[in-house]
């Protein structure tokens, strides 16, 4: 079992990382996140590697404190839009309620919901990436509740910036 141990850095890069059990330990960063422009890297771990086979293994005794580590992050991904239209089975436009979600690798890399005018959404996504993109619609207004299903997850190699894919959904729950 891998223990909940984490940190955020401050300003100038810095970490302390407190519940740490004694045992051999491997110093990595953004281990199961999705890249975001916030957090624009794929996984690396200490020294700087982004293969777990050639990371770095700390052996941390009991009361041991390790000062001094650094982590070399790879170089930073580039960014761009997605734009996911999103329709109704006839193909005309789903406005009022379209949603989009994209995942890399299990994980949410972004979720948006369409101007209520239109149904386009625009996810932000890492460059040269390959995402599982899903839609779907939802009505919720007071006094009422609407949910359609959007049409099987597609698989997008993401290349270019303001690239836009169609995605339908699905049949015969449309108001």
């Amino acid at each position: 079992m891998i223990p909940q141990t984490w940190s955020n850095t401050d300003q100038e890069g810095r970490f302390n990382i407190s519940n740490v059990r004694s045992g051999k330990v491997v110093l990595a960063a953004n281990l199961k996140a999705a890249p975001t422009a916030e957090m624009p890297f794929d996984s690396v771990y200490a020294p700087g590697t982004q293969d777990l086979s050639s990371a770095r293994v700390f052996v941390v005794q009991p009361g041991e404190h390790v000062n001094d580590l650094s982590l070399k992050l790879p170089h930073s991904l580039a960014f761009g839009d997605l734009y996911v239209d999103v329709t109704w089975p006839d193909g005309s436009p789903a406005r009022g309620g379209a949603r989009a979600f994209a995942d890399w690798n299990g994980t949410r890399a972004d979720f948006e919901r369409a101007p209520i005018e239109t149904n386009r959404v625009k996810l932000r996504l890492a460059l040269h990436t390959n995402y599982e993109v899903r839609v779907d619609w939802i009505d919720s207004k007071p006094g009422k509740f609407l949910f359609v299903e959007g049409a099987a997850t597609k698989m997008v190699e993401f290349t270019r910036d303001g690239a836009s894919l169609e995605l339908r959904l699905k049949e015969g729950r449309r108001q």
